[in-house]
């Protein structure tokens, strides 16, 4: 993955959020390409966090089968990657981007931020339920279940650890909650 799969992938965000195209053709490993700046996470972080960040983010790498995306369904692919990252080390210190990074930090200083992340982690099919609650809907009328249909088995907890191995199909280490 290089220089030119983040643009494409970063113009085919851009065609999504303009209402250019309805659907975009990407892959996790692209997604996760233009979210996380391994960069920035090795100067801002400490190595600990900093090798855990990166285990995950090459892991992600593997992942590259294409599909399909709505503007919603990479919406949530791209919040419960940032929630996943974040809960190993914080978001905002290697997003790549001032203004999340600014949105993130006002977001954790709600209380309920970091329950919600931990739901989404768990059970992607949350995200459903906050839209609903966000938009005013008692009921969204194509539930999206990209992550549950895709992205399967998503994280079991064993030994107080998040083990991502089942949910990218290679060994990564335990990451402590």
């Amino acid at each position: 993955m290089g220089i030119l799969s983040a643009l494409g992938t970063t113009k085919a965000v851009e065609r999504l959020k303009s209402g250019k195209s309805k659907t975009e053709v990407m892959s996790l490993a692209d997604i996760a390409l233009i979210t996380f700046n391994m960069t920035d996470a090795q100067k801002n972080l400490p190595k600990d966090q900093f090798e855990d960040v990166y285990a995950l983010f090459r892991n992600t790498q593997n992942s590259k089968e294409k599909r399909s995306y709505t503007l919603d369904e990479y919406l949530d692919v791209w919040t419960w990657l940032t929630f996943l990252f974040d809960s190993v080390a914080p978001f905002e210190l290697y997003c790549g981007d001032s203004a999340i990074a600014s949105s993130v930090i006002r977001q954790k200083q709600d209380p309920s931020y970091y329950k919600m992340r931990d739901m989404v982690i768990e059970d992607p099919s949350t995200l459903n339920a906050l839209r609903e609650e966000a938009e005013g809907n008692s009921k969204v009328e194509e539930p999206i279940n990209v992550l549950n249909d895709h992205y399967s088995p998503l994280l079991s907890r064993s030994d107080s650890c998040l083990d991502v191995s089942k949910y990218f199909g290679t060994q990564l280490r335990r990451i402590p909650l």
